[in-house]
């Protein structure tokens, strides 16, 4: 009888073991952070260093309040906006999931909130802490691109995507050039909220013809993609 209760309470306390050892392992299990706009769009995350990106374009329709953002299609139309405004790769609705919506920058601007709760669209230094961390502008561009030509022009110089931000040529809508829209496949230009001067902003730009990024000064009226970054 006494080894039988010796034997019973070894067991116990096994089993009492190994419930806290799993409770203390499913407790250090980390989960990806999940974005979800007001429209009910669900975006992938990644870390990027002290960083947390969303993976694909925002795709959102309405501010974060729930107030629509104006469908506006023609070209002269967005020439003389001076309100927020999105439309699709050339008003065509297929390049929604691949490429997201292209956005003016009142759009991006608007206190309304444009990214989804617990996210913001990124100022340019956000953007340059991004490229530095992959060893600079002349590199970083390669290793944020996808690898293949589904959404690229061929030859996508250089693109390796190793750190899963899966970035894809978007195009713009650029009211001056190409009937309004161009450049889907070439490249990918991402606003930030860094305003320049009473007529521009700051964007960031993929190409498919180099692994480089480069950045630069757009006019608040031109459509370019956005991608949002976690809120510390």
């Amino acid at each position: 009888m006494r080894i039988q209760n010796y034997f019973l309470t070894f067991l116990i306390s096994l089993l009492i073991f190994s419930c806290k050892k799993s409770t203390t392992t499913q407790s250090n299990v980390v989960t990806p952070y999940i974005a979800k706009d007001v429209d009910g769009n669900i975006y992938d995350t990644v870390v990027i260093g002290t960083q947390t990106w969303m993976v694909q374009n925002l795709k959102v329709m309405h501010f974060r309040n729930g107030e629509a953002i104006a469908n506006d299609t023609g070209v002269a139309v967005w020439t003389a906006l001076t309100t927020p405004a999105w439309c699709y790769y050339k008003n065509d609705s297929t390049n929604n999931i691949p490429y997201g919506k292209l956005y003016n920058w009142f759009a991006v601007n608007d206190p309304r909130g444009l990214a989804p709760e617990g996210w913001h669209v990124p100022s340019d230094s956000e953007f340059v802490t991004l490229e530095n961390y992959l060893g600079g502008v002349a590199v970083c561009g390669g290793k944020m691109k996808e690898r293949d030509t589904t959404h690229w022009h061929s030859p996508n110089v250089a693109a390796t995507d190793s750190v899963g931000f899966k970035a894809v040529g978007a195009g713009d809508m650029f009211e001056t050039c190409c009937y309004g829209f161009g450049w889907k496949g070439e490249f990918c230009m991402w606003w930030t909220t860094t305003e320049i001067n009473v007529m521009t902003a700051r964007f960031h730009r993929l190409t498919r013809q180099d692994g480089s990024i480069f950045k630069s000064n757009g006019g608040k009226t031109y459509g370019y993609s956005v991608r949002c970054i976690r809120n510390k």
